[in-house]
């Protein structure tokens, strides 16, 4: 691939401010990200992300408003944190899985409640999940046991051991 010197230049120039090894996993990583956002427009599209917020806790119902939101959307929002980072500012990260079209949406939907200073959407592409795994059944002749008789078995036999030494 060919790019005009200066381009280059400035490329050499990020390489070394990141601290990658050579020009190529640079490039690699950019275009990884393009893809993401490329992808992150098809609606369909398995996603996982974050979506960070900066916002004025003293702010008129904007913690009620971005609780509301959560609320509705709980299927796809799968862990958040609250820090305080002074008197008057909250940072929330709230981690988030599902359809790219609705991953966006809430986002905006957050972003954009009042009181929210500064919020972004940081998107990662979902690889697909591996086949869930199948046990062969069991022969008539011999069924597996109950969940709570092996637990009360192992109790046993740990309160036990000690007098079976």
């Amino acid at each position: 691939m060919s790019v005009p010197r200066d381009l280059a230049k400035q490329l050499d120039q990020m390489t070394s401010e990141k601290g990658y090894d050579n020009r190529s996993l640079a490039v690699a990583d950019m275009i990884r990200a393009g893809l993401v956002e490329h992808r992150q427009n098809l609606g369909n599209q398995e996603i996982a992300g974050t979506i960070t917020l900066v916002y004025d806790h003293h702010k008129q119902h904007v913690q009620a408003t971005l609780t509301d939101i959560q609320h509705d959307h709980h299927e796809v929002i799968i862990s958040s944190l609250h820090v305080h980072l002074d008197h008057h500012n909250c940072l929330e990260v709230l981690v988030v899985r599902g359809k790219a079209a609705t991953i966006k949406q809430i986002a905006d939907e957050l972003i954009a409640a009042k009181g929210v200073k500064h919020g972004k959407l940081n998107r990662h592409l979902q690889r697909q999940r591996p086949p869930k795994l199948t046990l062969p059944s069991l022969s008539p002749r011999r069924s597996a046991p109950e969940p709570l008789a092996v637990i009360a078995q192992a109790h046993r036999a740990r309160r036990l051991g000690p007098l079976l030494s």
